[in-house]
């Protein structure tokens, strides 16, 4: 509710600029974000490197395991898409209809089919004429890698994200069932400082 309105704003100023606003992701529940977790823990899902290349999970330890994880997916409890202020979004109205989303770097890159709509972005961000919206994962100093697509209303986010500490974060790591639940918390003052602290 808190973001209604500024993203409706947004997606009528895009849409003055030949852009179509499309939410692929919003809000996602913790037992979503737990199954993705889980999925790609076990390799039930497709996980990408840092560079985007699939990872064979089975040639990889748990501590190499958890970061290859952590480079595009947080921790259930931890994922900006809880918050309800967080959204990957691109631009379909020159989109093919049987094309499939990736949500990848490459799709906004010079020859991706969402360059131009990220570079309009990037410009209302820059000049600070986002509604509020920036992009908390630009590859500048976090763990998370540079995820173009994901939007987040800063206002928002910052309120819930600054109730968060070191403390809450091993507290509840320390209650959970999830995998890798050792490695996290061996390296829980490095995930919270680089990956979730805003």
């Amino acid at each position: 509710k808190k973001i209604f309105q500024p993203l409706s704003d947004l997606a009528t100023h895009l849409e003055k600029n030949q852009f179509k606003l499309h939410i692929v992701s919003s809000f996602r529940s913790y037992e979503h974000q737990k199954r993705i977790w889980e999925e790609k823990v076990s390799g039930k899902r497709i996980l990408l490197d840092e560079f985007e290349l699939p990872v064979d999970v089975k040639k990889i330890g748990p501590t190499n395991l958890l970061f290859s994880i952590l480079n595009w997916s947080m921790i259930p409890g931890f994922s900006r898409h809880h918050l309800g202020s967080d959204l990957d979004v691109c631009d379909t109205r020159k989109l093919a209809p049987d094309y499939q989303i990736k949500l990848t770097n490459e799709e906004c890159a010079a020859e991706g089919p969402f360059h131009k709509f990220h570079a309009f972005l990037d410009e209302l961000i820059e000049n600070d004429e986002c509604y509020g919206f920036f992009r908390p994962y630009t590859g500048l100093s976090r763990g998370v890698k540079p995820e173009r697509w994901h939007l987040s209303h800063q206002e928002v986010s910052n309120s819930y994200l600054s109730q968060l500490s070191l403390e809450v974060f091993t507290n509840f790591i320390d209650h959970s069932d999830l995998s890798l639940k050792k490695e996290i918390l061996d390296h829980a003052e490095i995930i919270f400082n680089q990956f979730i602290k805003p």
